[in-house]
């Protein structure tokens, strides 16, 4: 049971419930224990308020990593494979698989091929914005 309750306090709303209902009943506490209990004796809520103010800094910090990490698209294009392999997602595996294969995508429509063959041909160099080897993918 001590080590449950051990783990249990990596979660925040454990520790502060714990804190709370052990020190509404300090004189059940002090009945059981023989001896004068204040809020802050280990017994009662010392340890878990010791252990919530560690995990505010550091769940903030740890949202702050997973903050900056999902703004690279590496890292967001790797915890998405990670994701679907987790959750066995073999289909959407698959999908990805079949979007980087050429042979496997739908021949591209005429518009699609003209402009290409305008870019390739040199004449866009004069357009502000030039979009070059651009593709569809049909989902």
């Amino acid at each position: 049971a001590i080590t449950i309750e051990n783990w249990l306090r990596l979660i925040p709303s454990f520790c502060l419930g714990r804190s709370l209902l052990f020190g509404i009943n300090i004189e059940a506490f002090e009945f059981i224990e023989a001896r004068s209990l204040t809020a802050w004796d280990s017994v009662i809520m010392k340890t878990d308020i010791i252990v919530l103010a560690i995990e505010g800094v550091v769940y903030l910090l740890l949202a702050a990593l997973i903050d900056r990490m999902l703004s690279k698209p590496s890292f967001v294009a790797k915890l998405r494979l990670l994701s679907n392999v987790l959750c066995c997602n073999f289909k959407t595996l698959c999908r990805l698989r079949r979007a980087n294969d050429y042979e496997l995508s739908p021949p591209e429509d005429e518009d699609v091929i003209n402009e290409t063959e305008r870019i390739l041909a040199g004449e866009a160099n004069e357009d502000l914005i030039v979009l070059s080897e651009l593709t569809k993918v049909y989902s």
